[in-house]
């Protein structure tokens, strides 16, 4: 938002907030667009690599989201990005999770391969609760003196909570709406 024009209202001179956006996240959109419109005109088809590189990308985005977050906190002094910064850093640890249980492991770590029916369906939906379950406590702590750590322990307390539902939960149902068949 930058600051706009100026608009006379017969009393004062208003200055009417504007909406920019830069080139480059232009770019950005155009070419996720292009990208998105290109794999749907290519039909119906399963992209695994496609999946591998999403499912890594979104806990680095949600680790440079915490980042950015923490350097706020540090120049402001406020406790409310403190918080969002630590749901985005545990969001980031679910989402973490869930990519090394889809490296090939060996040795001592064999069981977590051996496994992967198992705990990939269970740790891909951590995230995508732990974010929103983050920001609203963040939001309803926003008047209170809280410490972090209070957020940061019961984010992480529910995360194995979730973790130990999801585990029970079917992993795949006949396909619903959109054709999905994860609940």
């Amino acid at each position: 938002m930058s600051a706009g024009s100026l608009e006379h209202d017969g009393r004062a001179t208003v200055r009417v907030p504007t909406f920019a956006i830069s080139t480059s996240v232009r770019a950005a959109l155009i070419v996720s667009a292009l990208l998105a419109l290109w794999l749907m005109a290519a039909g119906h088809a399963d992209y695994p690599n496609l999946n591998v590189i999403l499912d890594t990308a979104a806990p680095l985005l949600a680790i440079i989201l915490a980042l950015l977050l923490t350097d706020i906190v540090t120049r402001l002094d406020q406790v409310f990005p403190r918080w969002v910064a630590v749901s985005f850093a545990v969001t980031a640890l679910a989402g973490l999770v869930h990519v090394l249980v889809t490296v090939e492991w060996f040795g001592r770590f064999a069981p977590i391969s051996a496994s992967q029916d198992l705990l990939r369906p269970a740790t891909w939906p951590l995230a995508g609760h732990l974010l929103p379950l983050g920001l609203l406590a963040s939001m309803l702590m926003r008047g209170r003196a809280l410490p972090v750590r209070w957020l940061a322990g019961g984010l992480f307390l529910s995360l194995l909570a979730l973790f130990a539902l999801f585990t029970h939960v079917p992993r795949y149902v006949a396909p619903m709406l959109f054709g999905i068949t994860r609940p």
